[in-house]
């Protein structure tokens, strides 16, 4: 079924829902899972009407077009699309200005950057028709599609399973960002999402920026068997590769995760 299913059993009349959501908004896609806290499971939910929706945005007056629809204005008015944020948040960090290349694919600029005396690296954005659209743009439009998802799922009728009596509980949301980034840079991404999130969802939703090695070793130590063993996460990031030694440790009684190397 779309987005995914929670058919083990209806929750009660009067049992509120508590959920968690995952969200991974790529350099190409995003991606959108969400936790039942009662139920304890996670369910990847379509966004966009597909198992992923492409993290590209098309900025215009009266709503901004978002997803798949967006990269297809790529054809015509291309130096209108927003995509790829990541390269460019990659040239906030490394404090390298962007690639030739992406200057001229992706339209990046420093333009405002520039004379307004930002660090070197720093203040990159897009160049649309002469207008500076900052990256977190992507971050903010994306969010409003994912948080329609999850709304539209939180209806009595939806895949969520509430009820009017028991409207749900946003408890937090965890933003997968590269291992690289740094913490004031995943503070800006954190900003840009949970100013959305409070709008839409709660005020009291809880968001952090958690490492994509990070989520995908807690993925593995999750899986059986439970016991002690090191593993190696290797992660073919759109920019960076990383690569990190993972161990299970016995502590205890439990099972812990340490980061080796």
């Amino acid at each position: 079924s779309r987005g995914g299913s929670f058919s083990q059993h209806r929750r009660g009349s009067s049992s509120m829902g508590r959920f968690s959501l995952g969200v991974d908004i790529g350099s190409a896609r995003t991606a959108l899972s969400v936790y039942d806290h009662e139920r304890q499971c996670a369910t990847a939910f379509e966004v966009g009407d597909d198992k992923t929706m492409p993290s590209t945005v098309f900025p215009q007056r009266g709503g901004s077009i978002v997803g798949k629809r967006a990269e297809t204005r790529s054809a015509k008015q291309c130096d209108k699309v927003l995509c790829a944020h990541r390269r460019l948040l990659y040239s906030w960090v490394t404090g390298i200005d962007p690639a030739p290349h992406d200057l001229e694919m992706y339209h990046f600029s420093t333009l405002q950057s520039r004379r307004a005396g930002a660090p070197a690296g720093g203040g990159f954005a897009y160049d649309v028709n002469g207008e500076e659209v900052p990256a977190t743009r992507v971050v903010t439009e994306v969010m409003e599609v994912v948080c329609s998802c999850v709304l539209d799922a939180s209806q009595p009728s939806g895949l969520l399973q509430t009820t009017r009596e028991a409207p749900p509980e946003w408890v937090s949301c965890a933003l997968s960002v590269p291992e690289f980034f740094p913490p004031e840079l995943r503070e800006i991404v954190v900003a840009a999402a949970r100013e959305v999130l409070h709008a839409r969802l709660s005020k009291d939703i809880h968001v952090i920026a958690v490492s994509e090695g990070l989520g995908a070793a807690v993925q593995v130590a999750s899986l059986p068997p439970h016991h002690p063993r090191p593993f190696l996460l290797v992660d073919f990031g759109a920019s960076r590769l990383s690569v990190a030694l993972y161990n299970l440790k016995a502590e205890g009684g439990l099972v812990v995760l340490e980061e080796v190397a």
